[in-house]
């Protein structure tokens, strides 16, 4: 499922650079690191590398000179993966004339989860400020990478104290809680697709065949051609992780999370125009890469390919004498490795709508249609319609158009529509280009016979 890299996740600090080290503060809890835990899973994981990572804490009580204290530190859900030495605990101090010994105790042996040092001064004492730093421990082996690894340090007086192998017995000198060292997310960031942000929309003055040109919306390459929307896994988005890294300590990557190379489905409405994928948002002027549609032509598969190598956009070229299908939900793709699916863009109309529930031709009613713009600017306006079954619909030389500013437009049904078949009455939607909220719309009906008249106030949204 995912690439092949030996996984053996390293911990260290984000700001790590060659020659420097990172350290956790158990005092401050500050210091611990996110490993990506993508290529893991659940379940065992070496942490190798760890001697970069070093544990600092404040010695936390006053000793008299000549006198003993045991340092136990406690790991959490992890072992020793390396065995510790004696020097590998260091005390800090202000007086460097000190005669502090330190000897390791118990434990510390590789697969221990703790470790015992004997801390001793025969001249000076030590004092609450002073602090020790446990370093140089190679690797550390997580029990169950679904939990964080942790550490705790505690002192004791008394040597009984300190040794039990199970637990420390009785009350420490001084303690810290247990502190994380490292906890295990996913590398992998949410934004992976530039959608469902990206919205292109078909032009009511070209018949809705055309693409409007939005300003600022940089998908809509043309009037004919434009992008759905892309896949973009070449970055990691880290927005929830505070540092996240790889096994060689590097900046995570995104082959490090992404599968190198995988195929892809989309989902939507695929019955007009031709589908690509493209590795530039004009849709021309780089690489293509071919989609194979099923029968209903709902879905759009692509062979594999790295997407952790540059972005691909979802690309159509429409025919141009074809109206676009208005498609709101928004087109979606699925990764087929790495399992991961999300949203892209949509297709809308650049108009408000006037929904006619019931429009007739028949000779004995004279049917019109009110269109009111109370704007400063004409609109446009085209009209589609939804027959019963064995009616045919044909637009007539008012089906569209444009509605003069601040002026009522009157259409005749007849103008709008002929209709041969079974029926003389059919819905209709007619999309205007301008806001709902300066365009109104009725229907009057006048029946021939008796006069009579029908007046519907009709919605526009």
């Amino acid at each position: 499922m995912f690439n092949k890299k030996i996984m053996s996740a390293a911990i260290a600090s984000a700001v790590i650079s060659a020659g420097s080290q990172a350290a956790v503060d158990m005092n401050a809890g500050t210091g611990s690191v996110v490993v990506a835990n993508d290529e893991i899973g659940t379940g065992a994981e070496t942490l190798t590398n760890a001697a970069l990572l070093d544990f600092v804490v404040d010695a936390g009580l006053n000793l008299p000179a000549g006198t003993a204290a045991y340092v136990r530190f406690d790991l959490g859900n992890a072992k020793f993966g390396t065995a510790v030495a004696a020097g590998d605990l260091t005390n800090a101090v202000a007086d460097t004339n000190n005669n502090r010994a330190i000897s390791k105790e118990n434990g510390g042996a590789d697969g221990d989860n703790y470790v015992v040092f004997k801390v001793s001064d025969a001249d000076d004492a030590l004092s609450t400020t002073d602090n020790f730093t446990l370093a140089d421990v190679d690797d550390y082996d997580v029990t169950d990478v679904a939990n964080p690894f942790t550490v705790q340090y505690r002192v004791w007086s008394g040597t009984d104290a300190a040794l039990n192998a199970a637990n420390a017995i009785g009350t420490p000198l001084a303690s810290t809680g247990p502190v994380n060292v490292a906890t295990f997310a996913s590398g992998r960031g949410s934004d992976i697709a530039d959608a469902p942000a990206t919205q292109i929309q078909a032009d009511v003055a070209g018949g809705f065949k055309t693409f409007a040109n939005v300003a600022g919306n940089a998908n809509v390459a043309s009037t004919t051609v434009a992008s759905l929307g892309n896949i973009d896994l070449t970055t990691i988005a880290t927005s929830t992780i505070t540092t996240s890294l790889e096994s060689d300590l590097t900046a995570l990557e995104a082959v490090d999370v992404w599968d190198e190379a995988q195929a892809v489905t989309f989902t939507g409405d695929f019955t007009v125009g031709t589908w690509k994928l493209h590795d530039a948002i004009a849709c021309t002027g780089g690489n293509d890469r071919a989609l194979t549609l099923n029968d209903a032509k709902t879905t759009a598969t692509a062979a594999s390919a790295d997407f952790t190598a540059a972005e691909w956009h979802l690309c159509v070229t429409m025919p141009g004498d074809t109206v676009i299908p208005r498609v709101e939900t928004a087109y979606s793709f699925t990764l087929a490795d790495d399992g991961v699916s999300a949203d892209l863009g949509t297709i809308t109309y650049n108009s408000s709508t006037i929904e006619i529930d019931y429009l007739t031709t028949f000779s004995g009613y004279n049917q019109r249609i009110y269109l009111v713009n109370t704007s400063n600017s004409a609109a446009n306006y085209s009209t589609t319609f939804t027959t019963e079954s064995g009616t045919t619909a044909q637009a007539g030389s008012k089906a569209s158009g444009t509605i003069p500013a601040n002026s009522v437009l009157v259409v005749k049904a007849t103008d709008l529509v002929t209709l041969t078949g079974a029926t003389t009455r059919t819905a209709a939607r007619i999309d205007v280009e301008a806001s709902a909220s300066s365009i109104q719309a009725s229907t009057q009906t006048v029946n021939t016979g008796d006069s009579s008249t029908d007046t519907v106030k009709l919605t526009v949204e």
